[in-house]
């Protein structure tokens, strides 16, 4: 079976010349994995939202991408109880539940967030993002870079319980509404003791 009815051969070749890989010598400072097609995924980002009006909710979720090859192997996550694979790309996904179109998404791999957001967002925003981030632990920090975008939005999270512990919704909490008596009705309140009220 072909794959024609996703996309012609022809098309694919005119991606393919559009697509951008740098090339990083071996023994630079940059400690970004992807950073060869950092680029690429900076662009994918700063552009993806730009086409559409996003909905009131939004989901966050970890989603994976089977890959056998050995020139994806420093980004490659070992989990033997996906059934696509053995070997993956984790990614960590905010997308649209209208659209269903990805609004932000982080490639889990070790890196400097500066290395990850360059051309992407203006070095203060970088800088702002940086210090509310370092002391919080890596799949944290992933969290918290993929939702940046919706802060002050008004807009829904939904996330299943992997994410939902306190750690992880304060920020989120804090980055998305102002802390009012009005704000009672919304989907997740976190009060002082570290405990967690759902009310819809």
């Amino acid at each position: 079976m072909g794959l024609d009815k996703v996309m012609t051969l022809r098309r694919f070749k005119q991606s393919r010349q559009a697509l951008c890989i740098q090339c990083v010598e071996a023994n630079a400072a940059n400690n970004d994995r992807a950073a060869r097609v950092r680029s690429l995924l900076n662009l994918l980002q700063t552009t993806g939202s730009k086409y559409v009006e996003v909905g009131h909710a939004v989901a966050l979720d970890e989603a994976s991408v089977a890959f056998r090859s050995k020139c994806g192997k420093p980004l490659l996550l070992y989990s033997p109880m996906k059934t696509t694979g053995k070997y993956h790309f984790g990614i960590y996904m905010l997308c649209c539940s209208t659209f269903r179109i990805s609004l932000n998404y982080r490639l889990y791999c070790a890196r400097n967030i500066a290395e990850l957001l360059n051309g992407a967002t203006a070095p203060e925003e970088i800088r702002r993002m940086s210090d509310e981030i370092v002391n919080s632990s890596s799949i944290r920090q992933c969290v918290l870079e993929v939702v940046r975008p919706v802060y002050y939005t008004r807009r829904v999270i939904n996330s299943d319980n992997y994410y939902t512990s306190y750690e992880r919704h304060a920020p989120i909490f804090r980055g998305m509404y102002s802390w009012r008596k009005k704000n009672v009705h919304l989907g997740l309140l976190v009060t002082a003791d570290r405990t967690m009220v759902v009310a819809y």
